[in-house]
This record gives C-alpha cells, sequence and structure tokens, in this order.
C-alpha cells in the first residue's frame, strides 16, 4: 500500500511541463467561456450599467492574456494570473452586491481546487482561509457603502457558508 501523498505531493506541478501547461489551457479556456457567456447574457438580459460588465470582462481579458503568457511557455504564470484576477473578481462581486450571492459560493470551491491542483496544498489553503475573511469582509464593506442589506444573512451567517464549504 502506497503511503498518503505529503503536502503539495498531488499538485500537477509535479507532472511533466508540456501537460501541466495543458491543464492550465483547458482551465483558462473553461474560464474564458464560463465568463465570456456570463457578460453575455448580462448585456442581453441584465440591467442597462450592472457593475459585473467590468468584472466579468476584466477576466475575460485576463484569460486571454493568460493564453499569451502560456504561448511564451509561461504556464504557471498564465495559471496565476487567472486565478488571482477570479479571486479578485469574484470579491469584487460579492462588494458590489453586498451579500454572498449565489455564483461566488459556487465557485470558491472549485477556484480552491484549482488553486491546490497548480501550486501546493499550502497554498490552497491559504486562500481558501484568506477568501473565508475577504468575503464576508467584501460584502460587509458593500453594504456599508452602498446602503444595501444585502441577503438578510448576517456576517456569522456569511462566514458559516464559507466555512462549509
Amino acid at each position: 500500500m502506497r503511503p498518503i501523498p505529503s503536502i503539495g505531493q498531488s499538485s500537477l506541478r509535479r507532472l511533466p511541463k508540456e501537460q501541466y501547461a495543458t491543464w492550465v489551457r483547458i482551465g483558462t479556456y473553461m474560464a474564458i467561456l464560463g465568463y465570456a457567456a456570463f457578460y453575455v447574457a448580462t448585456l442581453l438580459f441584465g440591467e442597462p450599467g450592472s457593475v459585473v460588465w467590468f468584472s466579468e470582462g476584466a477576466v475575460v481579458a485576463a484569460g486571454f492574456v493568460s493564453l499569451w503568457l502560456q504561448r511564451k511557455d509561461r504556464a504557471r504564470a498564465a495559471g496565476a494570473l487567472v486565478l488571482t484576477i477570479i479571486w479578485f473578481e469574484l470579491h469584487y462581486s460579492i462588494y458590489s452586491f453586498g451579500y454572498l450571492w449565489s455564483s461566488p459560493v459556487l465557485i470558491f470551491p472549485v477556484m480552491v481546487v484549482c488553486t491546490g491542483l497548480l501550486t501546493t496544498t499550502r497554498v490552497a489553503f491559504l486562500v481558501a482561509s484568506l477568501t473565508t475573511v475577504a468575503a464576508p469582509a467584501a460584502a460587509l464593506l458593500g453594504r456599508a457603502l452602498h446602503g444595501t442589506e444585502g441577503n438578510g444573512l448576517t456576517v456569522v451567517e456569511d462566514l458559516s457558508i464559507l466555512a462549509t464549504l
């Protein structure tokens, strides 16, 4: 029986360079496709001047920059760019709405897993821990600055939602 891998051994970084780059490229295409679809849907069916126009477009643009970095043989930088911009977009979205809404709550666990696969378990744990504090803080800041009531959840409930993910 094989021993359980230690922290960081299950990372995709242990793959040959070409295979690692392929996984980064697949993730980048998925991010571009998902965010572009949401961006177009917002343009067609959303409110004029919606706050997500900027943030969704920023992720799509960063995705294309990531593809360019990958062509320059910079797969790690490309993966880091996409994950970082998505993390900031999710927090900007939470800040803009003033509460933890369904899209970020569904994307955060996927983002943490992808972070762990592309980097190490320690980095994924750091991102998860930081997100558990930063997401409710973004919601609180959004409520305070925009005067919204959020979704009726308290900060403790927001933290509980993130902690259970």
